[in-house]
């Protein structure tokens, strides 16, 4: 191929990986129909819980049992946590044995996206502790929501969280790291409303600024000759 277009650093790195020319890719973003997930935060009920919610597949590549050994921990220091798992996989059955009696981790399956949203809405926080994902779209979904968004340090999801703003990027080879940022989320929830609300306002908006398909299909249809090797654009450089 003359052009390859990637959405993410973590594909780029891939292909890079695989041989293919440096000159011969492009970063283009990727979209999302902003429209689909909405955020009521007046409607937002009150309550003493913490929820956390993961998305997607229920499997060893998403690095699954560690958010659950994370949860566990947390849960030590602070019982108002709750984990919502949503989605199905191969490690649901054994991981229903070890956790299915634990009455602060819920398992919803697979779900129709109307329900996926209505979690969404609910939830405080979303936790994706995937290594492997090359983008993360649940993770634009879940900040179209208001949800800010712990997400691992390696792969894409990274690219589509500011750091300390819209959620927190946390090595999953340092399980305090994600203790640490659950606390300080639930006590900033807590003890500073505000701040908090202007956070989830402050996720959806960045998402929608620059992952709205309006302003995103007109950078993807732009494509340079071949030969030209686009300039990465750091997700933080983009606009709030």
């Amino acid at each position: 191929m003359d052009t390859v277009i990637v959405h993410s650093m973590a594909y780029k790195q891939e292909l890079l990986d695989m041989g293919i020319s440096e000159d011969r890719i492009q970063w283009r973003p990727k979209g999302i129909d902003t429209s689909m997930f909405d955020f009521y935060p007046s409607q937002l009920p009150l309550s003493e819980k913490f929820i956390m919610l993961y998305t997607g597949r229920i499997s060893q590549d998403k690095n699954i049992e560690f958010l659950l050994l994370v949860f566990q921990q947390a849960r030590k220091t602070n019982p108002h946590l709750e984990l919502w798992m949503v989605g199905d996989g191969p490690l649901m059955k054994p991981l229903d044995k070890i956790y299915g009696s634990d009455p602060a981790i819920k398992w919803y399956g697979r779900l129709e996206r109307s329900e996926l949203v209505a979690l969404y809405q609910q939830a405080d926080l979303f936790v994706f502790p995937s290594n492997t994902d090359t983008f993360g779209m649940s993770v634009l979904e879940a900040q179209l929501c208001g949800l800010p968004a712990i997400v691992s340090a390696k792969g894409g999801p990274k690219e589509i969280v500011l750091d300390h703003e819209t959620g927190k990027v946390c090595s999953t080879e340092n399980s305090q790291a994600w203790l640490d940022a659950i606390q300080y989320f639930w006590k900033e929830k807590n003890e500073q409303p505000t701040t908090w609300m202007n956070r989830k306002n402050k996720s959806r908006e960045y998402v929608k600024r620059n992952r709205d398909w309006k302003h995103v299909l007109p950078k993807i249809l732009d494509i340079e000759e071949p030969g030209f090797c686009a300039p990465y654009l750091n997700e933080n450089a983009l606009t709030m």
